[in-house]
């Protein structure tokens, strides 16, 4: 009697990154997970529909804006949904933009009339989900009013409970350590820039 055959997991099949863009168009495969997408419209126009920016990341947790106009919307914006897993190919490589930018990414992606967009099994990938983009107040002030970059949500570290980075947290202040590794221990307190707003509505 022939012996039972193995069952076998699927394995991530090895795809493109957003790294080897290069050249005006791309046709390779490029596994990615829409973090979000929001429509880009000219105020100045009555408000008129340009298209939809698209936030995209890859296995290698790159981030990459990317534009698809308004002609071309039919073809794809139905099936636009945050946090799912895709196949992208066959698209335009542009130049990143300098106003409303999203990612640090030196290039842009362009959908164009023979591009594929389509979604695939979360199982078979492991794509990032998010991307924070840590920056100082120093980096942040010379942006402000620019139009440049566009951030989602601006916090800042109002209460460190600690020295610094190398002197453990007082015990008898924090918790104990679950693990033998966690002897020394940094607590912090993020106090984000919308709550700040709303208390202040309230005051």
């Amino acid at each position: 009697m022939a012996p039972p055959a193995k069952r076998t997991t699927p394995t991530a099949p090895t795809s493109k990154t957003f790294g080897d863009l290069q050249g005006k168009f791309f046709d390779d495969e490029i596994i990615v997970r829409l973090i979000h997408s929001w429509e880009a419209r000219n105020f100045k126009k009555g408000n008129l529909l340009m298209g939809v920016e698209l936030l995209l990341i890859d296995r290698k947790s790159t981030t990459i804006q990317a534009f698809i106009s308004a002609n071309r919307l039919h073809g794809h914006k139905s099936a636009l949904k945050s946090n799912r897993v895709y196949r992208l190919k066959k698209f335009m490589i542009t130049p990143c933009k300098t106003v409303y930018k999203v990612a640090s990414h030196r290039y842009g992606i362009c959908f164009t009339d023979e591009t594929s967009f389509v979604e695939d099994s979360e199982g078979l990938h492991e794509l990032p989900a998010q991307l924070f983009r840590l920056r100082t107040y120093q980096e942040l002030a010379p942006l402000a009013d620019t139009g440049i970059d566009l951030f989602d949500i601006i916090g800042h570290i109002r209460l460190i409970s600690g020295d610094n980075l190398d002197t453990a947290t007082p015990m008898s202040v924090a918790p104990p350590p679950t693990t033998a590794k966690a002897t020394s221990m940094l607590f912090l307190h993020v106090q984000l820039e919308e709550f700040l707003i709303e208390y202040s509505k309230r005051l």
